[in-house]
């Protein structure tokens, strides 16, 4: 039995998060999971089609060694060594938050959900990422109260708390890895 579960969290949004079944506050975005795990996890993913949100676009950096690079120095802290990471998928919200005055704390912002592969250990992390736009937005102090650290890029933030994501991005990362 899969010591894992991928749960949509009651919070009214289409989106699920992987915890550990005994202990749902376990940050496995931060300790990564095997492949097994991974993959046993990913077995139990609700039927149906999952909602195809137009505001989404996947970065695929597969045989891209120069697009790869570009992207783990906004995936990774200045004490991770880029050699010894993979990315495997990059979802981006290409909604423009600065310009959207309707979003409630949005504007100045955008958000990036990763799957990176550590070869070292051979695990999976999951993490979101955060361009801040605007040093004024609410944005701000949210990874001002997380503590969210900066990347090698500066210009972005890394949030290791649980991501999460909707069914598309964790059916394309099912595929990717099998």
């Amino acid at each position: 039995m899969c010591d894992y579960e991928i749960c949509h969290p009651n919070d009214g949004r289409s989106q699920y998060r992987i915890f550990r079944r005994r202990c749902h506050i376990n940050n496995v975005g931060k300790n990564g999971l095997t492949k097994a795990d991974l993959t046993n996890v990913l077995e139990t993913l609700p039927e149906g089609d999952p909602t195809i949100v137009d505001e989404f676009i996947y970065h695929d950096c597969a045989g891209y060694s120069a697009l790869e690079n570009f992207w783990l120095q906004r995936c990774l802290t200045d004490e991770e060594d880029v050699s010894e990471y993979e990315i495997k998928q990059i979802l981006e919200w290409t909604t423009d938050f600065s310009c959207r005055e309707s979003d409630h704390g949005g504007r100045g912002w955008r958000w990036f959900q990763v799957c990176l592969f550590n070869t070292n250990k051979n695990k999976y992390y999951f993490r979101s990422l955060c361009r801040i736009i605007h040093k004024d937005s609410e944005i701000s102090e949210y990874v001002r109260k997380k503590k969210c650290p900066n990347a090698k890029n500066k210009n972005f933030y890394i949030d290791y708390s649980n991501m999460s994501a909707n069914l598309q991005y964790w059916r394309r990362l099912k595929n990717i890895i099998s």
